[in-house]
């Protein structure tokens, strides 16, 4: 929990003192792979890190399709319509594979239909600068607690003793 927290708080050579002298970790190695890679849009890996974790399929289907979503979105942003509807097709669509998800499927496919980012942002509130992290943060919340750290879990802890 502490070492998470000073992840949190951005005191990243404290955490790393930490994890060297008291031997424990805050991501097991296939999980910082896996972190590595969101943070800097290699989903090719992130889908096959998440494939190797040995998840219940409905886990490992919801992490697909937020990573699968947030390449769309970064195709969309980034002014690229038809690398955008390639992965809608090939990717997105093949990813929806429960209600929750074809609803969701439906709700950014409108997307296509946006003029430009900001027109993006303002229909779904898509930011492409710190969109990489907020998909980790998603993530995170779909991980078992067996694979990590519930976010923001020392706060949460404080919150229910009170």
């Amino acid at each position: 929990l502490m070492l998470q927290t000073l992840s949190a708080m951005g005191f990243k050579d404290s955490q790393a003192t930490l994890e060297r002298e008291s031997g424990c970790v805050l991501e097991r190695p296939e999980v910082k792979v896996l972190h590595d890679a969101v943070l800097a849009g290699n989903f090719h890996e992130a889908m096959q890190t998440i494939s190797h974790l040995k998840l219940e399929e409905s886990v490992e289907s919801s992490l697909k399709f937020v990573l699968t979503e947030q390449k769309y979105m970064e195709c969309l942003d980034g002014g690229r319509p038809l690398d955008a509807l390639q992965c809608l097709r090939t990717e997105l669509c093949p990813a929806a594979v429960d209600a929750d998800l074809r609803d969701r499927l439906h709700e950014v496919t409108a997307y296509l239909m946006c003029r430009d980012s900001e027109d993006l942002y303002e229909r779904s509130g898509f930011r492409g600068d710190d969109s990489r992290q907020v998909v980790w943060e998603r993530c995170l919340g779909l991980l078992p607690s067996t694979i990590v750290v519930p976010p923001r879990r020392l706060g949460v802890i404080f919150q229910q003793a009170l």
